[in-house]
């Protein structure tokens, strides 16, 4: 089958659901990528910024969640929870990181901490293993940084070949 095939498919489909292409778009997720390379950002911040801000994650869902699971009996499924959320803070910890350094690139002394202290965390919970992708990430954007700083200390001089 041919990709044109797919496509006809698909807008066929969602003419007969009444469905626009943004809306498609919104449901598929792909809305926000769209608008951020069509070099309208303020789209972006506009559809998701409330969503993604982070006081919003600091609500008390999770932990009333895991009281109620508790108060019912239901500890396994507490612990399998628990244990689930904790992976992906640890994930988002490390994946946010790697934002962080890349923000701050021209700041050695923010860096080499973010550095320092991610690194802890990675090794302390194996994390290669748990998700390698997002350790490969985070490995990738400090060896940017670091050669960046060392790029800068060549030019200036302070390092030599």
């Amino acid at each position: 089958m041919s990709s044109l095939r797919i496509a006809e498919n698909i807008m066929k489909l969602r003419k007969q659901m009444g469905i626009t292409q943004e809306e498609l778009a919104n449901f598929l997720g792909v809305k926000a990528s769209a608008d951020l390379m069509c070099g309208r950002p303020q789209a972006v911040i506009d559809g998701i910024e409330d969503l993604l801000n982070p006081s919003r994650a600091m609500n008390q869902s999770e932990g009333i969640l895991l009281q109620a699971y508790l108060m019912n009996g239901e500890v396994e499924k507490a612990d399998t929870f628990t244990q689930a959320s904790m992976y992906l803070h640890l994930l988002l910890l490390v994946a946010d990181s790697t934002s962080f350094l890349m923000q701050h690139m021209q700041q050695r002394e923010v860096c080499e901490e973010t550095i320092q202290r991610t690194d802890v965390l990675i090794e302390t919970y194996h994390m290669e293993k748990l998700n390698p992708n997002v350790v490969a990430g985070y490995d990738y954007q400090v060896a940017a940084y670091k050669r960046s700083s060392y790029w800068k200390l060549f030019k200036t001089g302070r390092i030599t070949c």
